[in-house]
């Protein structure tokens, strides 16, 4: 089955931003997971926004933060995204496996 995994996460600057400004600024993405299950959809999602924020740290020269966590950012399945979502802005995002 494919599920829409949507995250939320903030780049380099905006961590910065939103600590030492007070900021409280996000970004989201989605992404497709080829998973049998839901459950498993989530796990690979997760795992795929993990290494998406610290891909984004790196690209900017900086480490992850450790006070970074997955359970700090919101993460959930689309039930049925084709009634939030255009069938173009669907299509286009990328499709991960487990």
């Amino acid at each position: 089955m494919r599920y829409l995994f949507c995250f939320g996460y903030e780049t380099p600057d905006q961590f910065e931003n939103n600590r030492q400004y007070g900021y409280d600024d996000e970004d989201s993405s989605a992404v497709w997971v080829e998973a049998n299950t839901k459950d498993e959809a989530m796990s690979a999602g997760l795992r795929f926004a993990r290494l998406f924020i610290e891909r984004l740290f790196t690209e900017k020269g900086q480490p992850l933060p450790s006070e970074w966590s997955e359970s700090t950012y919101a993460s959930w399945i689309v039930d049925d995204p084709y009634e939030e979502w255009s069938p173009e802005y669907l299509d286009g995002l990328e499709t991960i496996h487990p």
